[in-house]
């Protein structure tokens, strides 16, 4: 992406990003002063009735929110997850609306590398072991069986990164694709309704799929599938475990622990049964995509949609319209 400072008289209103963090920042970059703003959700109507561009956070973007906003022709999800968007009221509007693919982007990349850390802190004990010198034996990664459930972008990058602890690797996918079983060096590739063998048969389960298609959360006959020696994962979408189960099995040692990044309420409530001292969980505050080169992948990404649907033409990776 160049440098190189766009008019703000290509767009015909501002764009407004709601979304947490410096995404804002990076995307004005490269507008003219005053073009992209930040504003808490509930604000966006009454402080910029002229927004051309939203840019959402976790918060939904209904109907109602539409109406109101005259101008709005794109609402750009600086991720990959859209559920928070009525699409279909934005089909109806002629409004764009798009996402923001992990690969490529740095997002599927930094989100891998946390789903490995939280593997790291669970196998080495870190929780019981920080700075006690008579720490329990922790294991190794090596050898070990990791089963990944869904092998969209984070979950490639999860698989390629994990080579060089020499895993064996069991995928599930929507579609059987012998070449990426081949290409990920994959002992055994399965679909959906086959995740009973990955469960099985995995030392680490390690939940990467997206969250359009949740038919069936992780709940409590999954966990009585796995090995009790057995850590599950989530950095995807928290829609995917069933909490209180997962409370259930780590409390009466179905499981030997977990690592999450994401929740079915965020932020995390205070008094979340997850926050029970005597549980063996590693919990990170959806933070997988929150890096440097994270979050400059995605603020490009976000800038060239802008331009193009400033210039007449549809956004990339466009999810309606």
């Amino acid at each position: 992406m160049s440098d190189r400072i766009h008019e703000s008289e290509n767009l015909p209103g501002r764009v407004v990003v709601t979304s947490s963090g410096n995404l804002a920042q990076r995307i004005a970059h490269h507008f003219s002063p005053k073009t992209v703003i930040t504003l808490p959700h509930d604000r966006v109507v009454l402080d910029a009735p002229d927004t051309f561009v939203l840019v959402p956070g976790i918060q939904p973007v209904d109907a109602a929110l539409m109406d109101r906003l005259p101008q709005l022709r794109l609402v750009q999800r600086s991720g990959v997850g859209v559920e928070n968007v009525d699409i279909a009221a934005a089909t109806q509007r002629g409004i764009y609306v798009a996402n923001v693919p992990s690969p490529g982007t740095g997002n599927a990349e930094s989100v891998a590398e946390l789903a490995i850390l939280h593997m790291l802190a669970l196998a080495r004990n870190y929780r019981a072991s920080e700075l006690d010198w008579n720490q329990p034996e922790g294991q190794s990664l090596w050898k070990k069986t990791v089963g990944i459930y869904g092998l969209g972008g984070i979950g490639q990058a999860i698989a390629r990164r994990l080579r060089a602890f020499e895993v064996q690797l069991l995928g599930i996918k929507r579609q059987l694709d012998p070449q990426l079983a081949d290409t990920l060096g994959l002992e055994w590739l399965g679909t959906p309704i086959e995740r009973s063998h990955l469960l099985q048969h995995s030392d680490f389960v390690i939940i990467a799929a997206s969250a359009d298609n949740v038919t069936q959360p992780f709940g409590w006959e999954d966990f009585q599938q796995m090995k009790s020696t057995a850590y599950l994962i989530n950095v995807t979408r928290g829609a995917w475990i069933d909490e209180n189960a997962l409370v259930k099995a780590l409390q009466n040692k179905v499981i030997a622990g977990a690592g999450l990044d994401v929740f079915q309420q965020e932020p995390l409530a205070p008094d979340s049964p997850l926050l029970q001292a005597n549980l063996n969980l590693t919990l990170t505050p959806h933070l997988g995509g929150h890096t440097d080169t994270a979050a400059t992948g995605i603020a490009n990404a976000v800038v060239a949609n802008i331009l193009r649907v400033a210039q007449g033409q549809p956004p990339k990776h466009l999810i309606c319209r």
